[in-house]
């Protein structure tokens, strides 16, 4: 970047990575370094544009907050992703998330300096697109950014919630239009503190909108250049606001001057009081934040080691508040260790909020010589710039475990700042260490990972043999613990690196647990398969195969009383030119009828009856699965003739 900087043959920069700078499906599962080591270098560059990461099988375009750059996600081939499949939260950072199969065109104008691109989708496995236009944006250097906006709103002395803050209208001299607008509502004028800090884009594709592979526009019909404050989200007192808006070029105006108001008839403000992080190196600057205070002046924070007792024992570092709320630095803490900070009234030591704890000090590296251990092999954890207290500890838990709530594994008492500590005999599994402090659970420096074992996971099912769509229960202990691990159903025989997947399904990464198969990811027709567990996307088996059969014992011609289940469906075979009938001894909840292919051909939901019938002339002749959902599931075959 430092070369590209200097070098004029270089116009712009884009990084790609595997994992993403953001998602919003399959939260967490993105580049840590990406986001906080990367991005942030990569955008102090003017020419620096976007980070495309993929991974996740979508397509999803956001930009930074404070920078004119993007993040994209594109990722859409090969595997589906969709609504619903995992955990999903709607990001500032990311302003549409398409579950599409998508391309980019990327126009780069050198002697303009402009960059425009088109995202593309060909569709998804539910429905084609024919190249369709999903998504356009761009970037143009040394363009003018909107007019700075105000706070249009007339406030009464006193006002109560809910109540609506209006901006001005947007103007750009370029003639861009309006992407983003920003409140931020705080109790002092330095805003140095935020009650509110919302950041809102003009279009937010977000969630499923009716099937799947559509998202819905969630800012549509909003009006992002007001704010509007529900009744109890303020507490009661003088409140200041400002606003700021940004153009389509990634461009922010600056921010309006900012305006006061007092709200009554609402809820009171508890004093708060918290750090701005848990753990800091020991030239950081500890950031303390305050909030719903008195306003007396003589009210102070003060810092003391945990287990000091206030007023017996000095502060080690202390500070007048100024106003109701505020955040204060203090810097140069002398001795590493934990500490705690407490909020005090009038000069003396009674505490209005809660405390609030942190740790300053070294923060311990932990590596290991192996990422996978051979099944007993000696597994070496070496440390380093750690703070050595007294009764330091290492401790190794398996993926899920919580420490504190489930013993470790294994553990070990540290010696001094480095060293390296031997751990024997643990048993198959996957795992992870972590370092500890003062005979406690408070961890400092980040979990290091690793295996022991091959075919570690132990997967199971409920049955070996099942009818055609019945549901299936498999049963896993001792997953790799990550959120794109994934089951697999194949063709016994089949080579998975090789051969077509039946179904799959993700699980949501949880080591230890139970996943129950049923309609798309079952089998769609009779046959011997098997099914594994493979880890993060990839094709790495991690648990044992277990074979499974599905077999059919579906019956035609079912026009007796006492049929087998309580069903009955008539007439079958059908000549497609009447209507089919179901009874059931028990209430039918929903109708699934499916092609041989196992594409979903009509759908009845909420039936609540024992008696349901659908007309079959528009189907072609062949034969046909209903699924009937009643006390379990049953699926019959049903023959068309003409």
């Amino acid at each position: 970047v430092n070369y590209a900087n200097t070098d004029p043959t270089v116009d712009w920069i884009i990084t790609l990575g595997h994992r993403p700078y953001q998602a919003e499906q399959y939260v967490g599962d993105i580049s840590s370094w990406i986001r906080n080591t990367v991005v942030p270098f990569c955008v102090t560059s003017p020419k620096y544009l976007m980070h495309i990461g993929a991974h996740h099988h979508i397509y999803s375009r956001g930009q930074m907050k404070e920078t004119p750059n993007y993040n994209m996600i594109s990722g859409g081939t090969a595997w589906d992703q969709y609504w619903g499949m995992s955990t999903e939260t709607d990001m500032d950072d990311v302003q549409k998330t398409i579950s599409n199969w998508i391309y980019n065109i990327i126009d780069v104008d050198v002697v303009n300096d402009k960059v425009d691109v088109e995202s593309y989708s060909i569709g998804s496995n539910y429905k084609w697109k024919n190249n369709e236009l999903m998504d356009s944006f761009h970037r143009y250097k040394n363009q003018a950014g909107p007019a700075q906006p105000t706070i249009t709103n007339a406030f009464p002395d006193s006002l109560q919630l809910p109540y609506t803050i209006n901006s001005s209208a947007f103007v750009s001299v370029p003639g861009e239009l309006l992407n983003s607008t920003q409140f931020q509502i705080s109790q002092t004028l330095s805003f140095s503190s935020n009650e509110v800090d919302r950041l809102r884009d003009y279009e937010n594709l977000f969630g499923s909108a009716g099937s799947v592979d559509s998202t819905a526009d969630i800012n549509l019909g909003v009006n992002i250049l007001n704010y509007n404050i529900l009744s109890g989200a303020l507490p009661n007192g003088w409140h200041y606001v400002r606003t700021r808006q940004r153009d389509r070029n990634l461009e922010w105006s600056a921010w309006s001057p900012a305006d006061s108001f007092k709200i009554y008839n609402s809820v009171v403000g508890f004093p708060l009081l918290y750090t701005d992080t848990t753990i800091y190196a020991m030239t950081d600057t500890v950031f303390v934040t305050y909030a719903n205070g008195t306003g007396n002046p003589q009210d102070w924070i003060g810092i003391y080691k945990l287990g000091e007792v206030p007023g017996g024992v000095g502060s080690t570092q202390w500070s007048y508040v100024t106003g109701t709320a505020g955040t204060l630095s203090f810097v140069n803490l002398p001795v590493a260790g934990q500490y705690f900070v407490a909020y005090f009234s009038n000069n003396g030591f009674t505490e209005i909020a809660p405390r609030d704890t942190f740790y300053v000090g070294p923060i311990p590296v932990l590596t290991t010589d192996q990422t996978n251990y051979p099944l007993g092999d000696t597994v070496h954890v070496t440390y380093t710039t750690a703070p050595a207290f007294t009764n330091d500890w290492i401790g190794i838990y398996k993926i899920g475990n919580v420490p504190g709530q489930v013993p470790s594994t294994q553990w070990s008492y540290t010696t001094g700042a480095n060293g390296t500590l031997d751990f024997i005999g643990l048993p198959k599994g996957y795992y992870f260490a972590a370092y500890y402090i003062l005979d406690g659970y408070t961890q400092i420096g980040q979990k290091v990972f690793f295996s022991v074992g091959d075919t570690i996971t132990n997967l199971f099912l409920d049955k070996s043999i099942y009818n055609l769509g019945e549901y299936i229960t498999a049963t896993w202990s001792d997953g790799p613990g990550i959120v794109k691990d994934w089951l697999g159903i194949y063709n016994q025989g089949d080579n998975p690196n090789i051969d077509p997947l039946v179904t799959y399904t993700y699980f949501g990464g949880v080591p230890n647990g139970t996943k129950v198969l049923m309609d798309s990811i079952l089998p769609p027709v009779t046959g011997n398969y098997f099914i594994v567990m493979f880890t993060n996307d990839s094709y790495n088996e991690v648990s044992n195969r277990v074979d499974f059969q599905i077999i059919d014992t579906l019956t035609t011609g079912l026009q007796q009383k006492g049929v087998e289940y309580g069903i009955k469906l008539y007439p079958n075979p059908s000549d497609g030119r009447g209507q089919t009938i179901i009874e059931s001894e028990y209430p039918i909840e929903k109708i699934e009828l499916l092609n041989q292919t196992g594409q979903v051909v009509f759908v009845s939901r909420n039936v609540k009856a024992d008696k349901f019938s659908f007309i079959t002339q528009d189907l072609p002749a062949g034969i046909y699965f209903i699924k009937i959902h009643t006390r379990k599931l049953f699926t019959y075959k049903l023959i068309i003739t003409r």
